[in-house]
């Protein structure tokens, strides 16, 4: 049919999960933020202390790349709207102030936008963040301690809702709806 609108490519958490890079002792995370601002790396810099895990980086990576595709993106780039989309609120502000890498943070996730980063560019995203590289299962640890508490207590997540499928679900629910509720 010469009239239909082709529907936006669907993207797995596991196809996002290619695009990831977990670094632990990182010593400079807001200097790699200010290097991703300035066109030196194509990926967000998030502070993976606030992420639950794969499946929540890759729902906000997927949310990104349907808006930025559609033309709905609330943010400039698609690395901060990756940023922006691990938040279930819809203020820009607090999304970045809370989700993106600053002085303080020493665990960085890297999210590289497509097109998928070469071994070039994950070879430059190594000597910039200057961290280990930790296995992305790394990005569930904590979660039962005072990490998991600061993500329950920012999502407003409470047991029942958590019992019902865990706390990835619940954030990644309240990711997904957030622009249809108006959080």
């Amino acid at each position: 049919a010469g009239g239909a609108t082709p529907m936006p490519r669907e993207v797995s958490p596991d196809a996002a999960a290619g695009t990831l890079r977990l670094y632990e002792g990182v010593p400079d995370a807001a200097g790699v933020t200010q290097a991703a601002i300035k066109g030196a790396l194509r990926a967000a810099v998030v502070d993976a202390d606030r992420v639950c895990g794969r499946l929540h980086a890759g729902a906000a990576l997927a949310k990104a790349l349907l808006a930025h595709e559609s033309g709905t993106m609330k943010t400039r780039n698609l690395a901060s709207e990756v940023v922006y989309s691990l938040s279930h609120t819809r203020s820009i502000r607090d999304s970045f102030a809370t989700y993106g890498a600053g002085a303080a943070t020493t665990r960085v996730l890297l999210v590289f936008t497509p097109p998928a980063p070469t071994a070039e560019d994950v070879a430059a995203a190594d000597a910039l963040v200057a961290g280990e590289v930790a296995p992305l299962g790394a990005l569930d640890a904590g979660l039962d301690g005072e990490r998991g508490a600061r993500i329950r207590e920012a999502f407003r997540i409470g047991a029942d809702e958590e019992a019902c499928a865990g706390l990835e679900a619940a954030v990644v629910g309240r990711v997904a709806v957030k622009d249809a509720l108006g959080s």
